[in-house]
This record gives structure tokens, sequence and C-alpha cells, in this order.
């Protein structure tokens, strides 16, 4: 998503969560795809499942920061 690709990403990650992928780090990368491909409700819920898995995960700040900017944003 990062080389512009967003909808092919989302494709992609849709597929690893469809597995039943359960990692924190996955649900904010899902979420910033979301983000990209312009659904902020999605991302919005991404980053909260990303949080409520692991709290204390490495992207954990990240992901708090991305819900503050989301909120912000409406």
């Amino acid at each position: 998503y990062r080389a512009g690709k967003a909808e092919q990403a989302a494709g992609a990650m849709e597929s690893a969560l469809s597995t039943g992928l359960r990692n924190a780090e996955a649900f904010y990368h899902a979420a910033a795809i979301a983000r990209a491909n312009g659904d902020p409700t999605e991302a919005a819920k991404l980053l909260r499942d990303s949080l409520e898995l692991n709290p204390a995960s490495t992207v954990a700040a990240n992901v708090r920061h991305s819900l503050e900017s989301l909120a912000s944003s409406d």
C-alpha cells in the first residue's frame, strides 16, 4: 500500500485475515490499507481490534496515534 497500490494490498490483507490470522501488527497494517482506500470507519475498527488483541504490541503507540488522528478528522 505504501507503493501506491492500496487496492491490491487490500486484497492480499483480506486473504491473510480470512485465514483467521489474529495479530496486532496485521490489524494495524490492515487499518492503514483501509484508510488509504478511503474507509476510515473500517480503519478505526481494525485499529480497535489491534489494541484489543494486544494493547502492548510493538505497534500499540502507533495504533493509538492513528485512532486519535481518525477521531480528529471527523
